[in-house]
């Protein structure tokens, strides 16, 4: 008897957005089940303004399905539900929403509940939907993805949801993120970016809870103490926090000491981080923190936070800190910046760590929960 081939749908609508962490999940996650996933049909759900890299269009089993309402609104009551219903999917793999209507089995991914724990970050819009919307799809989801052991307590907690029905698929890493130190490339790396020898790099969007501010006020206070030679770059997209971090800049007198390089290729990243001396990736609250992973990824020593999910991607290192403790974080900068022993060490433990996740994992643990569902 033949195995059934069954018809999944997945909402894509972030992988227009270049840049994001939902972007990077869902193009891995997509790439990952093109992999190890050869049978069953995908139907992408909003993915036609995607870049063309992003998707794997030369598996045989994944299709792109246009919906002509982009808007989250149009898209969850109207779009998919009909889509849906056309297409007789078997399941429907959500990203936070489920929308109304849906008649197949449903898998909804939650990354993090930060607007739960830090409203202020948020939109007036979104403080009032998003707790609501998101509380309703783990409640009606047949089974939920989430990103670390950190984030699958504090939805069962906060959302009374059953733990049982909450599953850890952690991201993987591209394989662009490794080391490089080919010497000609890395040259052509900081004259493409004007990269100073010795620099630390922040990189990610420049929203609040990335506490990139933080950095920037460790960094100057080691300036003051004559502590540092290394240069700060800030590279990313530009978020709600970009313009009170640059006027921190400006009127701290550190314009000529840090740079912001914008957003940089993904063709070019894995050698900015390499570059770089360290990373800083200062985050308030993270439902994984997939910066801190790539950069491992690279070779480059990483310094993080103790808070939310980070301690999961780090493991044992004592390079993490209280978020917003300034003089933790340029103990800690300091401390590595002086060794050459210290940087060593803590890009090999990164190495090391990094090699434990991969794509191919993350699609197997996402294909064995939708086949649960489908099975039940």
């Amino acid at each position: 008897m033949s195995k059934r081939i069954y018809k999944i749908g997945l909402d894509a609508h972030a992988l227009a957005a270049v840049g994001t962490g939902n972007h990077s999940y869902l193009r891995g996650l997509i790439k990952g089940l093109a992999q190890v996933d050869p049978e069953n049909t995908y139907l992408l759900y909003d993915a036609a303004r995607a870049p063309d890299d992003v998707i794997n269009r030369a598996a045989k089993n994944f299709f792109v399905r246009n919906l002509y309402l982009h808007s989250a609104l149009a898209r969850n009551v109207f779009s998919v539900p009909l889509a849906q219903r056309l297409d007789r999917l078997d399941l429907y793999h959500g990203q936070f929403f489920l929308p109304l209507g849906l008649n197949c089995k449903t898998v909804v991914s939650i990354h993090d509940l930060c607007f739960e724990h830090y409203p202020e970050f948020f939109r007036l819009a979104e403080r009032a939907l998003l707790p609501r919307l998101v509380r309703a799809a783990a409640r009606r989801a047949d089974e939920i993805l989430t990103l670390s052991e950190f984030s699958k307590q504090d939805i069962a907690q906060r959302y009374r949801v059953d733990a049982t029905k909450i599953h850890v698929v952690a991201p993987g890493i591209e394989p662009h993120f490794k080391p490089i130190q080919d010497a000609v490339i890395l040259d052509a790396i900081r004259a493409r970016y004007a990269l100073p020898q010795s620099f630390i790099l922040f990189y990610g969007r420049t929203d609040p809870r990335k506490g990139a501010e933080v950095l920037v006020q460790a960094y100057q206070k080691l300036l003051a103490q004559g502590a540092i030679n290394a240069e700060l770059i800030i590279a990313g997209r530009a978020g709600s926090a970009d313009a009170a971090l640059r006027a921190l800049v400006q009127n701290g007198g550190l314009a000529a000491r840090v740079r912001f390089i914008g957003i940089v290729p993904d063709q070019d990243l894995a050698g900015v981080i390499s570059a770089a001396t360290c990373v800083v990736y200062p985050s308030i609250f993270e439902g994984f923190g997939l910066p801190a992973l790539e950069a491992m990824a690279c070779g480059t020593p990483v310094i993080t936070t103790n808070a939310s999910a980070l301690p999961e991607v780090m493991g044992d290192t004592e390079l993490m800190f209280e978020p917003g403790n300034v003089d933790a974080l340029a103990r800690s900068l300091k401390r590595l910046l002086d060794s050459e022993m210290a940087r060593t060490q803590a890009a090999a433990a990164g190495l090391a760590r990094a090699q434990m996740f991969s794509w191919t994992r993350s699609a197997r643990q996402a294909l064995a929960v939708y086949e649960h569902v489908l099975a039940a």
